[in-house]
């Protein structure tokens, strides 16, 4: 593998009957499980109530994401 090139793997996970807390719990284990990983590993975790439908919904609703989890941070602080 060349020294710039990034190897990363993308998974998607769906949780079955699951509310958003639970599936905020398993992106927050996956984040840890990422760490110990010699690859870079993203998972899209979704529950029944969220269907992305193309690339352009999928990047607006990780951006909406990314921001909501900003938002949670800047509480937390």
């Amino acid at each position: 593998m060349e020294k710039n090139k990034i190897d990363c793997k993308v998974i998607h996970c769906k949780v079955i009957g699951g509310s958003q807390a639970d599936v905020y719990e398993i992106g927050e284990a996956m984040k840890e499980f990422t760490k110990k990983l010699p690859f870079r590993l993203e998972a899209i975790i979704t529950n029944d109530k969220v269907e992305l439908r193309d690339v352009d919904m999928l990047v607006k609703e990780l951006i909406k994401l990314r921001n909501q989890l900003k938002e949670e941070e800047r509480f937390k602080q």
